[in-house]
């Protein structure tokens, strides 16, 4: 890869044609992952410059979120590129239905749940249910327990707007 010019055209095809053949770990400069995204997310507004200047916003957005890529980040490698991989993923939260094609390696997110529950705290048992009937008993349990949940959330809205209503209609009585 030579020293490309700033404002040299980047030929997306090209860019993909280049992805599909190293797959994930293939590198990508800013201009071809900008050209890349721009090449499917263009609408009848955009010009080729004002499509690849929003992609181009994109990923910048995203780098300065960090490499935490289930976080909306983007890391770059120590050249200043971005790995295919990364660049599939964003796109691809982004733009769920444009990037299916590109090649992306699942994501493992490690989750930390050590503010979740405490040493007191019941632990649950869960087990399969060996027959049918004892599946039919879960699935009504588990029916009543979504039942009760939608129950609470309607509950807790209701309650949200009516303290919204409250505070709303106290300063306008002020």
């Amino acid at each position: 890869m030579g020293i490309m010019s700033r404002n040299m055209k980047i030929d997306a095809k090209v860019v993909l044609a280049r992805v599909l053949q190293e797959g994930p770990d293939g590198l990508l400069t800013r201009g071809e992952a900008a050209a890349l995204i721009a090449s499917r997310t263009r609408d009848a507004r955009d010009s080729e410059r004002t499509a690849r200047n929003r992609a181009g916003m994109v990923l910048d957005r995203a780098c300065e979120r960090g490499s935490e890529l289930h976080h909306g980040g983007l890391p770059r490698q120590a050249d200043g590129r971005f790995r295919v991989n990364d660049v599939a993923y964003l796109a691809r939260c982004k733009f769920p239905d444009l990037f299916t094609d590109l090649p992306c390696r699942p994501l493992e997110v490690c989750l930390s749940i050590h503010d979740g529950f405490f040493a007191g705290d019941p632990v649950e048992h869960e087990a399969t249910p060996g027959n049918l009937k004892e599946c039919q008993a879960l699935v009504e349990a588990l029916r009543a327990q979504i039942k009760q949940l939608h129950a609470d959330r309607q509950q807790a809205e209701v309650e949200r707007k009516r303290e919204l209503t409250n505070r709303l209609t106290g300063k306008k009585d002020k």
